[in-house]
């Protein structure tokens, strides 16, 4: 099972040696309490009982055709000890560890060697055991999508209930010729109602076409580049446009609605403004309470002035903020409370309209959400079942840690990884925790403060027990996994302390979470 095999890369503890006592110098990563043995004669039942009892061994594993046994050594026992110990035996031809391969698969894209930030993260790593499955879906709220482009065209969602192009609604969905998706912004210097066109005929179509390249490009077609998850599908859905490619809230609550409708498992938002907007948190909140992951841009205000920016800095979407090749958080990068992981996000390869690549790559944190949503878009497809919150729970542990040790404002958790994210467990439905706030973070005025944790399995209800800067507490009970305080309520500031707890139809305390923030 796929499931299986991302469990056994976590158990790759990385160990070296200098030196060993087989004939030749050995050095490497392995497993730190296994080694292989080959014995001189093959032993009985009898003999290898015996020789595991002497030297501490369980036998895990034999090797038939080359006569190898795998064993496991007790976890105070060093790797280069023990074998040390077992060739001075005198009944082993070599022990030697159990060394890590890596995957080595590398795309035929012929840009492949240019894109720094799929190496970065190591998405090698993940595409030997996976590359995503067309049942998964990542609707792209941009600008639209170049349907032609190459590394695309066979990439698209399609509505297999909707004939394109005969201007009829065919399937019943309220939008007429919604084959690859749906324009809710329209065409002119202003968006404007009514285009029903995923690729309309301005400049800033450029602006989902290189999101969706990151996201779903083609693998091994011949062309370009190779997307993060080349084998899931993207949907196009236009909530910005016009000659100033802007949108309004209204489009991008039309286009939410619509992908989660339609069967998208995520949402790319690389899109932001300054403003709060209670329908768009309406419809945020929509697609969270139907599975769907939302990644989106923490915003490009970094360096000037750094306001928050939404939908980022609402508590359903994932913030992503931008790194750049070595590893340092960009400059531009809006940073704050919500921010909960970074990727790569400065000088990205993607795919641009008319077919072709933007040589110099593009910046923002526009270009960093897309690698969020890839890699959802793969824990999707390889964890049947999987939620949307142990997706989001997951991504928070699978990265580099970067800056402050733990979460800060600038990196987050830290910076996306593949390697880090195939040895992260599957979080249990059965124990409680809190998504956001992150421990220790700290609510800046006008912020909405709120909390997210998961639904816990036999939960009828969630109390949430805070402890006031004045040592207060105050006891808040929901039916929901979040809680948002409403805007006009004024907070005092200082040091709050909230622990959420799962209750059960007879009200006790099934699972519960703790963190601590300032306002």
């Amino acid at each position: 099972m796929k499931k299986t095999v991302g469990v056994v890369v976590a158990l790759f503890f990385l160990f070296s040696i200098s030196s060993g006592t087989f004939g030749q110098e050995a050095s490497g990563e392995y497993h730190p309490n296994r080694v292989l043995v080959k014995f001189k004669q093959a032993p009985s039942a009898a003999d290898l009982q015996k020789f595991s009892r002497a030297h501490q061994l369980r036998l895990e594993k034999i090797i038939p055709k080359v006569e190898a046994f795998l064993f496991g050594l007790p976890k105070a026992v060093d790797v280069k000890a023990a074998i040390k110990q077992l060739e001075a035996s005198g009944l082993v031809e070599y022990a030697e560890p159990d060394y890590v391969r890596y995957p080595t698969y590398v795309p035929t894209d012929p840009l492949f060697g240019s894109q720094w930030d799929m190496t970065l993260m190591k998405l090698p790593l993940w595409w030997d055991l996976d590359k995503g499955s067309p049942s998964v879906v990542v609707a792209v709220l941009d600008t639209g999508i170049d349907l032609d482009h190459p590394d695309l065209v066979s990439q698209l969602w399609q509505n297999a209930d909707e004939t394109p192009g005969d201007g009829d609604d065919d399937d019943g969905n309220g939008y007429v010729d919604d084959y690859n998706g749906y324009d809710f912004a329209g065409d002119g210097w202003l968006p404007g109602v009514g285009a029903e066109d995923p690729i309309p005929e301005d400049q800033y179509v450029g602006h989902g076409t290189h999101v969706s390249g990151t996201i779903a490009a083609a693998q091994d077609n011949g062309a370009g580049i190779s997307g993060e998850a080349p084998g899931v599908k993207v949907m196009a859905v236009r909530v910005l446009g016009g000659l100033l490619g802007m949108g309004y809230s209204s489009d991008i609550c039309d286009g939410l609605i619509y992908a989660t409708d339609n069967g998208a498992s995520v949402i790319n938002m690389s899109l932001g403004g300054t403003a709060k907007s209670l329908t768009e948190y309406n419809s945020l909140r929509y697609a969270w309470d139907r599975n769907v992951f939302i990644a989106a841009a923490a915003g490009n205000d970094g360096d000037s002035g750094n306001p928050l920016s939404y939908p980022a800095a609402y508590v359903f979407p994932m913030s992503i903020g931008a790194t750049d090749s070595i590893d340092n958080i960009a400059s531009f990068s809006t940073h704050n409370e919500f921010v909960e992981v970074s990727a790569p996000g400065v000088t990205v390869l993607s795919t641009v309209p008319g077919g072709g690549y933007e040589s110099a790559g593009w910046s923002g944190t526009s270009m960093a959400t897309p690698h969020a949503a890839g890699l959802a878009a793969l824990l999707y497809s390889m964890y049947s079942g999987i939620e949307n919150w142990q997706v989001r729970a997951m991504l928070q542990q699978g990265v580099i840690d970067r800056g402050v040790a733990g979460w800060d404002e600038y990196y987050g958790y830290g910076r996306a990884d593949c390697e880090q994210l195939l040895a992260v467990a599957t979080p249990s439905p059965d124990v409680l925790q809190i998504l956001t706030p992150a421990n220790g973070s700290r609510f800046r005025t006008g912020a909405l403060v709120a909390a997210l944790w998961n639904p816990v399995t036999s939960a009828v209800s969630y109390r949430l027990d805070v402890t006031l800067p004045s040592g207060a507490k105050k006891v808040i009970t929901t039916n929901t996994p979040y809680y948002t305080v409403d805007p006009a309520q004024p907070l005092p500031l200082g040091t709050y302390v909230l622990r959420v707890e799962a209750l059960s139809a007879g009200g006790s305390v099934i699972s519960y979470d703790t963190v601590t923030f300032q306002k």
